[in-house]
């Protein structure tokens, strides 16, 4: 009988540094993270044209836009055989891409280095005020941080058009909102100091913006949506946490649950038993 598994081949072998969030992510971790959480992930890849990010080697990354049998497409993931084709300790991060025509905008908070957490949080009310001010906008926004040092904000239009019309428009109406703002910017380049980029660069074809519940390979942080942005810190997206709320289990490092399938791998190199 054969017997397929896309358990980690060198389950402890470290993928993320340990670093002030997160203790050293090792791949069955992160074999063990997604295969805990993938009945909310795939929810939020289905449909798109995806990347995803590997890391062969300990916080390497490696971009993966095509499926591994084709040299063009986009990665799709619709249904669980098609994420089990990506599953492993190595695919660390997933991100979807924007559509030639969409009523999606996404607004991404780029911080100058000096900017503190609470400085990026104020920008990102500031946008959701000038979000809510436009008569074009669906009332549905979503607030994603990224895992990372900032967060994006999901908004609606009422109608689709081409994305490359739309970030036009919001560009140009960010620019009047806020030209005497002395904290933020509206630029293509990432800003100095304490100041804060509203940046459109997602808005382009295929430009890219990490899925909701995906890790990232810098913090071993998840990108997660927040209902309570005064509220919110860095310390609620450790993987952990998410998984908890996720799942309703606890998460154990390191923990080879699923052991058994180390034997099927062996049995596999004879393929049969």
């Amino acid at each position: 009988m054969q017997i397929k598994t896309d358990y980690p081949e060198h389950p402890d072998k470290i993928v993320i540094r340990k670093n002030e969030f997160s203790p050293e992510v090792k791949e069955i971790d992160i074999w063990n993270y997604y295969d805990g959480i993938k009945n909310k992930l795939i929810p939020e890849l289905k449909g798109r044209d995806l990347f995803v990010v590997v890391s062969p080697k300990t916080g390497q990354k490696i971009y993966i836009r095509h499926p591994y049998d084709k040299k063009k497409n986009f990665i799709r993931i619709n249904n669980n055989d098609e994420f089990e084709s990506y599953h492993s300790g190595r695919t660390v991060e997933y991100h979807r891409t924007s559509p030639v025509v969409t009523d999606e905008v996404v607004f991404d908070m780029d911080p100058g280095s000096a900017a503190t957490f609470q400085e990026i949080k104020n920008v990102v009310q500031l946008c959701l005020d000038f979000i809510k001010s436009q008569k074009d906008f669906k009332v549905k926004t979503e607030i994603r941080y990224t895992g990372k040092r900032s967060f994006h904000i999901t908004a609606y239009l009422k109608t689709k058009k081409k994305i490359s019309e739309i970030k036009k428009e919001i560009e140009d109406r960010l620019k009047e909102t806020f030209k005497d703002h002395k904290d933020i910017v509206i630029a293509s380049n990432k800003p100095s100091g304490h100041k804060v980029n509203i940046d459109l660069s997602p808005m382009k074809e295929n430009g890219g913006h990490v899925a909701p519940y995906s890790l990232r390979v810098e913090t071993g942080l998840v990108c997660v949506l927040v209902s309570n942005l005064k509220n919110f810190e860095k310390d609620d997206a450790k993987l952990e946490k998410i998984y908890k709320q996720l799942t309703g289990k606890k998460f154990v490092w390191n923990n080879e649950k699923k052991a058994y399938l180390r034997v099927l791998q062996e049995i596999n190199k004879f393929g049969r038993i």
